[in-house]
């Protein structure tokens, strides 16, 4: 693997000033990186260089008292439980390579016992995913609340989700929407409706990436194969 890894100790002298501190456990995922570590398959998705993981003990609380005023969005509700009141996609475009943050602010209206997936999918200017071998090579998928799932969540408390996207050497630069389905479960057979969203079948709009070439001597473009 790419990255360091420390436990849940001080961070030594003059590490923290150059390199960027990312809280996460053996089985316990503060901050993620798409899938956490990946399968050799999906090459595209290991670990950014220069990140430091740091070892905690239990899932973070992810309950929040307000949405920043920056990230708040009219209130979407996706069947009778579950609301998304606030999103935060990136402010400045990103290069390949590099992990912008995503972060979703969500609410249950009241108790349920679902476990709600959202499937995340980056589409370019032409409305398309790019695919490698039948499967999106930008892939932001999630169970919601992570280890801290919605079924265990409290009505009415806005809890948010930080997660890091590492932008896959595949992708083309360009300008990518950031949408959004909603499933009962992980398996993605039950698509849960989005209220007053005729079409939500097509997904829902969220916000967008401008994605630039990467930077350095590394050939800045690759056809898929």
């Amino acid at each position: 693997m790419s990255s360091m890894w420390l436990r849940g100790e001080p961070i030594p002298p003059g590490l923290s000033t150059s390199t960027k501190l990312h809280p996460v456990g053996i089985g316990v995922i503060e901050t993620v990186t798409d899938f956490g570590v990946p399968q050799p398959w999906h090459k595209d998705l290991w670990l950014p260089l220069g990140n430091v993981y740091r070892i905690v003990d239990r899932p973070p609380s992810l309950a929040v008292d307000a949405v920043p005023a920056s990230r708040s969005i009219e209130e979407i509700c996706f069947g009778d439980d579950l609301s998304l009141v606030g999103f935060g996609d990136p402010t400045q475009a990103a290069r390949i390579g590099s992990t912008p943050k995503l972060s979703y602010y969500w609410v249950v209206n009241r108790s349920t016992d679902l476990d709600y997936y959202v499937r995340v999918r980056f589409e370019d200017s032409n409305g398309s995913v790019e695919l490698l071998r039948g499967l999106p090579i930008w892939d932001h998928s999630h169970v919601v609340g992570g280890l801290t799932p919605t079924s265990t969540w409290t009505p009415g408390v806005i809890m948010c989700e930080r997660y890091d996207t590492l932008i896959p050497w595949r992708v083309r630069p360009g300008r990518y929407v950031i949408k959004i389905w909603v499933y009962e479960g992980r398996e993605g057979t039950r698509l849960v409706p989005g209220a007053d969203l005729p079409n939500y079948e097509a997904g829902v709009a969220l916000g967008h990436i401008q994605v630039l070439p990467r930077s350095g001597g590394i050939r800045e473009s690759c056809p898929l194969t």
